[in-house]
């Protein structure tokens, strides 16, 4: 909720200005890791948009999508450092390999999960989970 609340205060400009980078690098990776750039360049632009529409949420809504968010950040930011360390040390392209085409499409979900907001959080009830 840190990162959603506090964090976001300044309308995303951190968050955007990281994704920038990301997108700048993976653009960078093509000519080497083609495959594996494109998938990274997609994820930080699926990331971006869904960072666009957790800022245009209200704050409970936003707060509900706050771990599912957080996870989502971190495939892409992970799936991104794999990329740059395979492109510096072709020996790690294989986990590079793993991480972008095994652990980075979670994000897709993650996102889908965000972006639900709080009301279905809301409407379950004790006897609900209990039944």
């Amino acid at each position: 909720m840190d990162l959603v609340g506090r964090k976001m205060m300044d309308g995303g400009e951190a968050a955007f200005r990281l994704l920038g980078e990301i997108e700048t690098a993976a653009g960078a990776a093509r000519s080497t890791l083609p495959d594996l750039s494109k998938d990274v360049w997609n994820a930080a632009e699926a990331l971006r948009e869904g960072t666009e529409a957790l800022l245009a949420m209200a704050p409970n809504d936003r707060n509900a999508g706050a771990v599912a968010y957080l996870r989502a950040f971190a495939r892409v930011l992970g799936a991104h450092y794999h990329l740059t360390a395979a492109l510096s040390d072709p020996a790690r392209e294989p986990l590079a390999r793993f991480m972008i085409r095994r652990l980075l499409p979670e994000h897709t979900a993650l996102l889908a999960q965000m972006r639900e907001g709080a009301e279905g959080i809301y409407a379950l009830t004790p006897e609900a989970l209990a039944g």
